[in-house]
């Protein structure tokens, strides 16, 4: 065998990797993208529902007061929020508002949780993290 074929084989190798390699990265990161995909709208998906599940709450807890416990501002917070997350973009999370919107509806939040005497009120912790943690 002499010295091109030697380097004749060694760059058709070197190519074949090269295709098996991209191959399996187009395949595996779209596997893995969707997989993050997921786990993140999973977790939006769970801030949104406990924010909303606190609207409702509160919402039923400024309709039962008997007095005027709570300001007109903050009944109207409540609506605002419940507005803002039900117009949220689910089904479209290419919308280019996605992200201003989700950052809206997080200060709305904190601003009702203050006007409800619920200043520290927050999600902590998300299913899946919980899961990470267990050991067999």
């Amino acid at each position: 065998m002499d010295l091109d074929a030697v380097v004749g084989l060694e760059e058709q190798l070197l190519a074949q990797g090269h295709a098996e390699g991209y191959q399996d990265g187009l395949r595996l990161g779209r596997q893995e993208g969707r997989e993050t995909g997921l786990e993140h709208g999973f977790m939006i998906g769970d801030e949104l529902g406990f924010m909303w599940g606190c609207a409702v709450a509160w919402q039923q807890v400024i309709q039962a007061a008997t007095s005027s416990r709570f300001s007109p501002r903050a009944s109207k917070a409540v609506l605002q929020l419940q507005q803002l997350i039900s117009d949220f973009p689910i089904a479209n999370p290419e919308d280019e508002r996605f992200d201003s919107l989700l950052s809206h509806i997080r200060a709305r939040f904190r601003l009702t949780c203050s006007l409800m005497s619920q200043p520290h009120l927050a999600l902590h912790s998300h299913p899946a993290q919980q899961s990470s943690s267990l050991e067999f």
